[in-house]
């Protein structure tokens, strides 16, 4: 089942309110590792291995597991391709697909471990410290998709919300500091640019694509959109997650192995969002400009566009503890739990554009930037897994990991209480269950210090989606757009799962030598699952009847959906020393 968003600016222009959704809290808080090349080529199924830094972030007592002080560190390559396709209304009739790729530079795991070993009969035979910086996010994504449109246009989108809004509220110097303005931070800087205009006494407004006409016998305006326009929407997103770890880990016996990590994620993330109209006649699209002292200039509207920036700092704080023991049949058994993660967030955004005109005029233009901050608290965390060791030909390794998404949470930043977030804290506690994480890895030696790696992963989704009272699936959105299930006026007849997976496979190579150094490589690929999205939301239109020879209105005019199929490629090096 592919997801349907909403691409829009649910942020707002002006400081001091924002908007925090489910889907901002699985951004923040799902976890993709990365690890180092060893870890990545077994697709992270390393839970009752240990031994090496990749392993420290999933298992604390992985530390110990090595009978040496150790030092790597992990460059690579983060490579991410999209494909879109472009649908001019609803859901169907994609047209040919556009690709789209993005490439970044990365250091993934970093990090050494100090070994003590106690030479006396105590049954700990060894003291470990290890400090790691470890990624556990890749945000990077690259999207672009296009195709033509007479029926909707992001312009006449944003003139049909400001509806009813005055002309003055726009214009006025206070404009981002009037809280009954909050929401229209597009609008602000659309007018102020000229991407829409006021038209009649009514306080209502068109886009720079749309074409006015007036009907004297009904005294009636309509407007809409008078001929093909090019479409295009790209979006960027970058940023890292990388958890800053201060692990401790104890060697008892050499077969049973305790570890203890505090975990200090930073994490970055930015998300630009540009949707830019071309008209593809401009005799089409006739524009009459008034100015101030009366006099008229007519021309045609040639392109415009409309860039939306998100970023997001966040720092936060957990615990994890976890256990490996070694049976002497050559099977290890691992396990670690992890606390939810207590986060910071601070959000800025802020809204861009320009337009342009067949006789040279141009205008752009940008808003202020807000800024938000509150707490989070991410999902809990449990890993289980086990190992078989081959003597000296190899290994296999499977891991089971869960994470509880219906304990997130928002708060706020001063207080700590839920303040604004009850509603949307109820519907992430509605619609998000548990996530499964199935990890499989396996180890071929060869000889003269060589070795192949292999794995596989799949993560299942935790957004869940309900069955409403007539058997109409009700998802987050439907939920925050309407009081009924909030106040209890319908109630959900059963809660499904989405049924979405992201699947990754993996493989690399391993290379020891009799002394200190040790290299790896590996070559890891995320399959994401597919997604639908609108650039902006539906709203009213007039659409022309040929048989009635005149313009409708339309309800609920159906914007442009892109579907995008994207995947990861991360290629990683670890060179590492023991010591």
């Amino acid at each position: 089942m592919k997801r349907i968003t909403t691409i829009a600016a649910l942020m707002s222009l002006c400081l001091g309110l924002s908007a925090q959704s489910m889907y901002d809290a699985y951004t923040f808080s799902s976890t993709n590792y990365v690890g180092t090349a060893y870890s990545a080529a077994l697709s992270n199924a390393v839970t009752s291995i240990g031994g090496d830094l990749g392993t420290v972030g999933i298992n604390p007592a992985g530390s110990a597991v090595a009978a040496y002080s150790q030092f790597s560190i992990t460059p690579g390559l983060s490579i991410s391709s999209t494909k879109s396709a472009f649908c001019p209304g609803g859901y169907d009739s994609y047209g040919e697909y556009s690709g789209k790729s993005s490439t970044r530079f990365q250091v993934p795991n970093v990090g050494v471990s100090l070994r003590y070993d106690n030479y006396s009969s105590s049954p700990m035979k060894a003291f470990v410290f290890s400090f790691v910086s470890t990624s556990t996010g890749d945000h990077n994504y690259s999207s672009l998709a296009g195709g033509f449109s007479d029926r909707s246009s992001k312009f006449a989108e944003i003139a049909a919300s400001s509806t009813g809004l005055s002309s003055e509220d726009f214009a006025a110097d206070g404009a981002c500091n009037n809280s009954s303005l909050n929401n229209y931070g597009d609008a602000i800087m659309a007018y102020r640019m000229g991407q829409i205009g006021s038209f009649g006494s009514n306080n209502q407004y068109l886009g720079c694509t749309e074409l006015l006409t007036y009907s004297p016998s009904s005294g009636q305006y309509s407007h809409y959109i008078p001929g093909s326009l090019s479409q295009e929407v790209s979006v960027a997103k970058f940023g890292t997650t990388n958890d800053l770890l201060f692990n401790f880990a104890f060697d008892f016996n050499h077969n049973l192995y305790i570890g203890f990590t505090m975990g200090m994620p930073l994490q970055t993330y930015t998300n630009v969002e540009t949707t830019r109209e071309v008209s593809v006649n401009p005799d089409l699209f006739p524009v009459e400009f008034t100015y101030s002292d009366g006099s008229k200039v007519n021309t045609f509207f040639s392109n415009a566009a409309y860039q939306y920036s998100y970023s997001a700092d966040i720092t936060g704080i957990y615990a994890k503890i976890g256990a490996i023991g070694v049976l002497d049949c050559g099977l290890r058994l691992g396990a670690a739990v992890k606390t939810p993660t207590a986060y910071s967030v601070v959000e800025t955004w802020d809204h861009s554009g320009n337009v342009a005109y067949m006789n040279g005029s141009s205008y752009s233009g940008s808003s202020l930037t807000g800024e938000y901050c509150y707490n989070f608290r991410s999902p809990f965390e449990a890993n289980f897994g086990a190992s078989y060791v081959f003597g000296h030909f190899g290994l296999l390794s499977v891991d089971y990991e869960l994470n509880d998404y219906s304990v997130m949470r928002f708060s706020d930043y001063e207080t700590g209480g839920i303040g604004n977030f009850g509603m949307v804290n109820t519907a992430m506690s509605t619609f998000s269950g548990v996530s499964h994480s199935l990890r499989i890895g396996g180890e071929l030696n060869l000889p003269m210090g060589f070795c192949v790696r292999a794995g596989y992963s799949m993560i299942t989704s935790p957004e869940k989606y309900g069955i409403g009272p007539d058997g109409e699936e009700v998802y987050y959105g439907n939920y925050m757009a309407s009081d009924d299930y909030f106040l209890g006026r319908k109630q959900f007849y059963d809660l499904k799962y989405c049924g979405e997976a992201v699947h990754s496979i993996s493989g690399g190579l391993g290379f020891k030598t009799a002394g200190a150094f040790f290299a790896d490589l590996a070559v890891k690929c995320t399959l994401r699952p597919e997604t639908v999205f609108s650039p902006y939301g539906n709203y009213s239109n007039w659409q022309y009847d040929a048989s009635e020879k005149k313009y409708e209105a339309v309800e609920n005019f159906k914007s442009p959906s892109i579907l995008n199929g994207s995947n990861l490629f991360n290629v990683l090096l670890t060179l590492g020393w023991r010591f």
